[in-house]
């Protein structure tokens, strides 16, 4: 079944590109803004067929796209609960540059650090894999070839590297990242194999987060303030149910 989902996803990501493809070898103006253009010319085939590799980037964007949907969830389900949190995030929402994605990016300073808290609190994974390849020695351990797990979410939560570990508080990333003990804090994973897509998927969930609070006010619904469990049984984190929110457009008077 899930081969069977993975083949359905390449022949949609084969549409796109092929799709793609033909607007540029008619001469299409160029959109830098156009995430599928941008595929096209960092492989440097802009007037040819796509390949693997652009089919791979493709699948990685698919993927990104699916993490991502599941960290605003968590992220707007926090926010909202946190009233401080929210109304600072509302209003660089709402007073920052988007006149480009570069502006709207260095502009969210504050929202990056609630975004950055979220990663901690409820990582994409909980877990993460690796392979060791031949006998490795770390200090008195000796580690022989197999395949270890290192789990993301009992880093990010522990207090011998986090003060207040449970609690959701974005200024703890507000000198960035450069202050943690490296490899405790592992969102994306790091190293050689650190997750391609990070960057993406911020820019992503910045747009969203933008769209949607430039747009609506945020609330939650009487009765469900505190109403905030996880679901810990499986490798992905995510809210334990559906969180109801109230959305209230936003005049352009205010």
């Amino acid at each position: 079944e899930t081969l069977e989902m993975v083949k359905k996803l390449r022949q949609i990501a084969r549409r796109i590109l092929d799709f793609k493809s033909d607007e540029l070898r008619k001469g299409k103006e160029k959109n830098e803004d156009d995430i599928v253009e941008l595929l096209f010319e960092s492989n440097r085939f802009p007037n040819t067929h796509a390949d693997d590799r652009m089919m791979d980037d493709m699948m990685t964007i698919f993927l990104v796209i699916d993490n991502m949907a599941k960290t605003l969830a968590s992220f707007f389900v926090e926010v909202i609960r946190h009233q401080h949190v929210y109304d600072k995030i509302a209003q660089e929402v709402r007073n920052a540059d988007i006149s480009s994605l570069h502006a709207m990016d260095t502009s969210l300073i504050y929202t990056e650090m609630a975004i950055l808290e979220c990663l901690r609190l409820h990582p994409t994974l909980m877990r993460g894999i690796r392979v060791i390849t031949k006998e490795t020695k770390i200090k008195e351990f000796t580690m022989h070839k197999s395949m270890i797990f290192f789990g993301q979410l009992v880093l990010h939560q522990h207090p011998d590297y986090w003060e207040n570990p449970k609690d959701f508080i974005p200024e703890r990333f507000s000198n960035g990242t450069g202050f943690i003990e490296p490899f405790t804090y592992l969102p994306f994973v790091a190293g050689p194999r650190v997750c391609m897509g990070k960057h993406l998927a911020m820019l992503s969930m910045k747009l969203a987060i933008v769209a949607t609070l430039k747009n609506y006010d945020m609330r939650p619904v009487p009765g469900q303030e505190k109403d905030k469990e996880w679901d810990l049984r499986f490798t992905i984190v995510r809210p334990i149910k559906g969180h109801l929110v109230n959305l209230y457009p936003i005049t352009k008077e205010m």
